[in-house]
């Protein structure tokens, strides 16, 4: 009676561990037909550093200029902040124009005739 041999199990071939940014294809199927596209490491780093950039502006972009309570007025080079109050002014004063808020959000003033 023979022995059986104990076989060895080759060890696992692994593909070569690539780069995160390495070239990639996109393919677009349609009607039967197929468009390869590569996109190179390069073009990845460049679209990466665009969709950062446009997250970072638009965020900053809503909370400098969507804010309802605060005007921002520049004169002269020098930003100045007002925060307004969520109560009715009090004092003496004259109508000097009015603000109209759009849907957007935007609040436009408009002067009365005859203010400088």
């Amino acid at each position: 009676m023979k022995k059986a041999k104990k076989s060895i199990p080759e060890p696992m071939q692994y593909a070569a561990k690539k780069s995160f940014f390495s070239a990639k294809e996109i393919i677009f199927r349609s009607n039967g037909r197929a468009k390869v596209f590569t996109i190179s490491s390069k073009m990845q780093v460049i679209f990466l550093f665009l969709v950062v950039f446009v997250g970072v502006w638009s965020f900053y972009y809503y909370h400098m200029y969507h804010r309802s309570d605060m005007i921002i007025v520049k004169k002269n080079n020098k930003v100045t902040r007002y925060k307004s109050e969520k109560g009715t002014g009090k004092g003496k004063g004259e109508r000097v124009g009015v603000a109209y808020r759009l849907e957007s959000g935007e609040i436009i003033y408009v002067p009365d005739s005859g203010t400088p």
